[in-house]
């Protein structure tokens, strides 16, 4: 903790969960290739019309995007937010702490280009206040556990794995440069893919 910072409690997080919120994200979006190595062009931007459908836009975003992956420092980034200026937006980058949106984070996430769908239809549920959101949002958290594993980069590599498994895209390749995960990687990744009923 800094200097000068209060400690935070538990009782005092599940205070600022903030039920019902209108969630915003933005997908980032996955380079597909060929097997033959050349970029997917119709693949890539059948992708983007995708995102684009599921809602996940932001014609103009005014805000930051944190990256830690330190939720407490992202929670007194939102405390400092909303004492200040309310309209400015805090966009969480913690593939591993998805749930940032109940405490009052918006999302920039690479884990939305996996399922860009699901992504708004949790969103849709937590605005709702349905406790579907629960379901739907553990098994994104599964997923993202899954894919932003050690070494980091090679997500990735996940990500095309899945969307290859899901049928979005024509191969699992990525740029040859980028890391690689263990050729067992599918099989894990079918686990995710049917826990949010992509089967």
């Amino acid at each position: 903790m800094k200097p000068g910072t209060q400690p935070v409690s538990m009782e005092s997080l599940a205070q600022r969960r903030r039920f019902r919120r209108k969630v915003q994200g933005i997908a980032a979006a996955l380079l597909p290739y060929e097997s033959d190595g050349k970029v997917a062009v119709e693949a890539f931007q059948q992708h983007l019309v995708a995102t684009h459908r599921a809602g996940l836009d932001i014609p103009e975003i005014k805000g930051i995007k944190h990256s830690s992956l330190d939720r407490l420092l992202e929670l007194e980034r939102i405390a400092l937010r909303d004492s200040h200026r309310p309209d400015f937006r805090i966009y969480t980058g913690n593939d591993l702490g998805i749930d940032m949106i109940e405490y009052g984070s918006d999302y920039l996430l690479g884990l939305a280009t996996f399922a860009p769908e699901k992504f708004a239809e949790r969103d849709r549920l937590w605005e709702n206040g349905d406790p579907d959101y629960y379901a739907i949002s553990d098994a994104l958290q599964y997923l993202g556990d899954v894919a932003f594993r050690e070494p980091v980069p090679a997500y990735k590599h996940s990500a095309a794995v899945f969307l290859h498994l899901v049928g979005r895209i024509p191969s699992d390749l990525t740029h040859p440069k980028n890391p690689k995960r263990p050729s067992w990687e599918w099989q894990i990744l079918h686990d995710c893919a049917r826990r949010l009923g992509y089967e």
